[in-house]
């Protein structure tokens, strides 16, 4: 039941693995597998651990209203390069976010930040 619930969750970090630098010329194959020590994810035979980490871009002393997605594209790309840089610093192989990136800005941190 568990797994019903964090699937979604889990299949969303696999895809969004920003951070990894696994480029091969033939597409990666991803599973994820249940054994009796619990499930894992396994890409190209070999287990991953995704070290997710929620991210939105929120200044102190703004409401809840604030959204960087409304502001000019040289700082939302100046933001995302320093928020990357951050998270990668610190670990991070996937990010969480809450609903309304634009595409646009998911294509740019998938294409322009890599390990």
């Amino acid at each position: 039941m568990m797994f019903r619930i964090f699937r979604p969750i889990i299949m969303g970090m696999v895809v969004s693995c920003f951070f990894m630098n696994t480029v091969t010329a033939a597409p990666n194959k991803v599973s994820i597998q249940h054994d009796t020590n619990g499930y894992k994810i396994n890409v190209d035979n070999s287990d991953v651990f995704i070290n997710a980490i929620t991210w939105s871009h929120k200044p102190v002393g703004v409401n809840y209203n604030y959204s960087l997605w409304n502001k000019s594209e040289p700082f939302i790309k100046k933001v995302i390069t320093q928020d990357m840089a951050i998270l990668k610093e610190m670990g991070a192989t996937a990010i969480v976010s809450p609903p309304g990136i634009p595409k646009k800005w998911v294509t740019y941190i998938y294409k322009n930040i890599k390990s």
